[in-house]
């Protein structure tokens, strides 16, 4: 039997602080990852665009009814040598000399990607499956391909050279401040919901990792927004 490639997403604040404070060499050490990327998935209500959903009892106690997180995604530019035109979350490469540990890390691709900014790291609420960047930019779940799994390669070592991509969910103030990706290497961005996220082009792995955002934050909209009324458009 293949094993699940979407692992349940870390809640607990005791886990998310303990990735937070990793440093890039241990982060690193004894893995056949040469590098990491940071990745940061916020979020943001939108109106349901569906009269059923709408009515559908999707309801609790900060949303109402009538309202779907949406979740930010960039889209890559056209000249990009991996994934020209591809949507992804707000990610970039931790750097040794920058970074004293994932959460500087975040806090700096973040504003770098998209202009906001993270203010705590108590505002660092989940990690998510993570993402593995192979040799050649083939894109994949940490835990392999299903075709992997099915022979059990996944267990293997991987060999040197790959990139892992650690994934968040952050609560950010997206009312303050303007989302403004750094025009170098993302030439757009939109606020997708889940029925968006089936049809804009990004890679399987992304997707994957996208859906289980949205999820997270349909469950927990209560959690992820500054605005004291709660969520709006509802």
């Amino acid at each position: 039997m293949a094993l699940r490639s979407n692992p349940n997403t870390f809640t607990s604040p005791t886990a998310i602080q303990w990735f937070l404070d990793l440093t890039l060499p241990e982060e690193l050490e004894k893995t056949p990852y040469s590098s990491l990327v940071v990745g940061a998935a916020v979020f943001k209500p939108k109106p349901r665009t569906s009269k059923a959903h709408a009515n559908d009892g999707r309801k609790n106690k900060t949303t109402g009814r009538g309202t779907q997180p949406s979740i930010l995604l960039l889209k890559r530019t056209s000249y990009e040598p991996c994934c020209p035109d591809y949507f992804e979350l707000p990610s970039g490469k931790m750097d040794k000399q920058l970074d004293a540990n994932i959460y500087k890390a975040l806090g700096r691709v973040v504003h770098e990607a998209t202009g906001l900014y993270l203010n705590s790291s108590s505002d660092v609420l989940a990690v998510l499956q993570a993402i593995v960047y192979e040799d050649g930019d083939e894109v994949r779940s940490e835990h392999g391909t299903e075709r992997e799994q099915e022979r059990g390669d996944w267990m293997f070592p991987l060999r040197k050279n790959k990139t892992r991509q650690r994934n968040f969910t952050l609560k950010v103030d997206v009312y303050t401040n303007d989302v403004d990706p750094n025009p170098e290497e993302h030439s757009d961005y939109v606020w997708a919901d889940m029925g968006d996220v089936e049809t804009l082009k990004m890679t399987e792995p992304m997707r994957k990792v996208v859906r289980a955002g949205l999820k997270w934050a349909e469950e927990n909209p209560e959690k992820i927004l500054y605005n004291p009324g709660g969520w709006v458009g509802g």
